[in-house]
This record gives C-alpha cells, structure tokens and sequence, in this order.
C-alpha cells in the first residue's frame, strides 16, 4: 500500500491542472459584462476543449480523475444539500419553468457539442447532468432569495440586454 504522501505526490499534477483551469473560468467569469454563465460552466468548457486536443498523460491522470470523480462530488452534494425541494416549490411555478428549461438546454446543448467534440455519449451526458444540476440549483437559489417577479423581470432586462448587444 502506498503511503499517503506518495497518494498526495500523484495527485498533485492533476489536481493543479483543475485548479489553474478552475482559476482560468473564475477569470473569464469576471470578464463577462453580465452574469448568464458561471465559471463552473466555462471549467467545464475549458476542460472539454483540453481534453478534445490533448488527454491527460501518465503525470496529470491520477489528479485528475481524483478531482474529476471525488472533489466534484462533494462539490455538487454541498450545493444541493443547501436547497431542498419544499424552498423550490414555495417559490412558484416560474421556477420549475426555468428549471425544466435549464435541464432541456444542458442536456440538448450537451449533445450536440459533445458530439462536435468527439466526446463519448456517456461522458457527454455526465457533463450535461452537472451543468444542468449546478444550474437549475443556481437559478433555484436566486429564485428563492429574491421574489419571483422581480426575479423575472430581471431576467427578461438581461436577455433584452444581451439582443441588444
């Protein structure tokens, strides 16, 4: 058995790759005139396009998959432990709308860039589920914090915004 800062050593490489590409997303996410896409989105975009062009070598795998099947997860359990279904479905119907929306994009959008990427059906759909989880968690968090009107009037500013550009 290997010795857990051998463990640590191999996960290191990958685990900084996430971070920079982590770092990377924050960035661009604070660049972005308004607030449509997180950087938890434009992470996952950067790695898909990395790893289109280039896998993960002997060095940078461990982390990776490390980052990628366990950091991950208690990301996504954290944010959903913070939102339950009663919050949502005091806050309206407006909400299971977007909701439902945001699901149907992710996984339609999913598709059909994982396909122009070359990506696996299951790994595509994986990246759909997360992106459309983290999101409609997102959209429900804001929906719950604010009233659904003002809510939806907000949203309807940043659409007309972003035509407008």
């Amino acid at each position: 058995m290997r010795s857990i800062l051998a463990q640590i050593k191999s996960y290191a490489p990958g685990f900084a790759l996430a971070l920079v590409i982590a770092l990377l997303a924050k960035g661009i996410e604070a660049l972005l005139p308004f607030d449509v896409i997180g950087a938890s989105v434009i992470a996952m975009f950067i790695g898909m396009l990395i790893n289109g062009y280039r896998k993960p070598g002997k060095t940078t795998a461990p982390g990776v998959k490390f980052t990628a099947k366990k950091i991950l997860k208690f990301a996504i359990i954290l944010l959903g432990a913070s939102l339950n279904v009663t919050t949502i479905l005091n806050v309206g119907r407006m909400s299971l709308t977007v909701m439902l929306f945001t699901l149907l994009t992710c996984f339609g959008g999913g598709y059909f860039i994982g396909r122009a990427l070359g990506l696996d059906w299951k790994l595509s759909n994986l990246i759909s589920a997360g992106s459309g989880i983290c999101g409609v968690a997102v959209i429900s968090a804001i929906y719950a914090a604010k009233d659904v009107k003002a809510a939806a009037a907000d949203l309807k500013t940043t659409v007309e915004e972003m035509l407008r550009a």
